[in-house]
């Protein structure tokens, strides 16, 4: 018992000194029109290193529903399973090297918002930032908008160096959004579940896995369908303890691509096309796909979502060589 207090004493001490997570401005316009985010700079920051940045876009519900302000700004924290979440809460792990800035829409996140957090990065952290390393993640909404900003123009894929959008609730209009999107060669990992009763998987992930393997986009798309977990899988994606996300830490997949100093993407740990894991199907077609539980274990590529007829097996074929079998 005595052994017992003393490792958890240890625990406390070593987690005790709070992470500094810092409510900012950015005047995007000349008439002082701002944009408000939460900032979080890695451990060094200043000592000459570049660190890699990431930007994360909150959903709906986080939503200024008005002008953005400080006090408004706090939203972005409240939601569980987020990356500014454990960094309020001080469970962000201090080995991962983002800067990492959450900012806040009024009514959503558009192109545009987007595009001025791209510019916070290249503006306001230039003499510390890795610009060929901004990565850009989003959820619900703010997931939509990731795929709406990289499918915009060419220049702003090329201004990122890898994507994760996270049941993004946004419908492709034009195949010319995935041959933009693939022009810009954008290394994209997305996840959705099949019974996601809030946004539907088939006419917006599924739609845009189709239409970018068609158009050719290298490296191949990675997606990853959780059989359940509903619209809230975000938790299982974002979570930053590796024993537990073994499947699907996207972390590691994000620092492991750059941009190069042409605009190519370039991937710092080996081919562009992905690697084959328990929970991950890499394939060398035009499609990658994996079916998980909502807890983020493997299920045999096999799901059992909401989707799935009563009693035969239904059987959803993507473009190319992939298939997800509902069982």
């Amino acid at each position: 018992m005595k052994y017992t207090l003393v490792i958890i004493a240890l625990i406390l001490v070593g987690t005790s000194e709070a992470l500094i997570h810092t409510k900012k401005t950015f005047n995007h316009t000349a008439w002082g029109d701002q944009t408000f985010y939460y900032e979080y700079l890695p451990q060094g920051y200043g000592n000459g290193t570049k660190f890699p940045a990431l930007i994360f876009l909150h959903g709906a519900g986080e939503n200024a529903n008005g002008p953005c302000t400080l006090t408004t700004l706090t939203k972005v924290t409240q939601n569980g399973g987020t990356p500014p979440y454990y960094i309020q809460n001080n469970i962000w792990p201090l080995d991962l090297p983002f800067i990492v800035i959450s900012p806040q829409a009024p009514w959503g996140h558009g192109v545009e918002n987007v595009e001025i957090a791209v510019r916070i990065i290249k503006e306001a952290y230039t003499a510390n930032a890795d610009l060929n390393r901004i990565y850009i993640t989003g959820l619900s909404q703010g997931g939509g908008a990731v795929w709406n900003f990289l499918a915009a123009n060419v220049n702003n894929g090329l201004n990122v160096a890898a994507a994760v959008p996270i049941c993004a609730a946004a419908t492709p209009s034009s195949s010319s959004q995935y041959t933009t999107i693939a022009s810009a060669s954008v290394p994209i990992w997305t996840f959705h579940a099949w019974n996601d009763g809030s946004v539907n998987i088939t006419t917006t992930t599924i739609a845009w896995v189709n239409g970018l393997n068609a158009a050719g986009l290298t490296p191949t798309i990675k997606f990853t369908n959780f059989s359940s977990g509903g619209h809230g899988i975000w938790q299982h994606v974002y979570e930053t303890n590796k024993t537990v996300n073994v499947n699907n830490y996207i972390y590691s997949w994000l620092l492991g691509y750059s941009r190069g100093s042409t605009g190519s993407t370039t991937s710092t740990t080996g081919p562009a096309t992905t690697v084959s894991t328990t929970s991950t199907t890499s394939t060398t077609g035009p499609a990658s796909t994996t079916s998980t539980t909502g807890s983020g274990s493997t299920t045999s590529s096999s799901t059992t979502g909401s989707n799935c007829p009563a009693v035969e097996p239904q059987t959803v074929t993507m473009f190319g060589n992939c298939t997800c079998t509902c069982h």
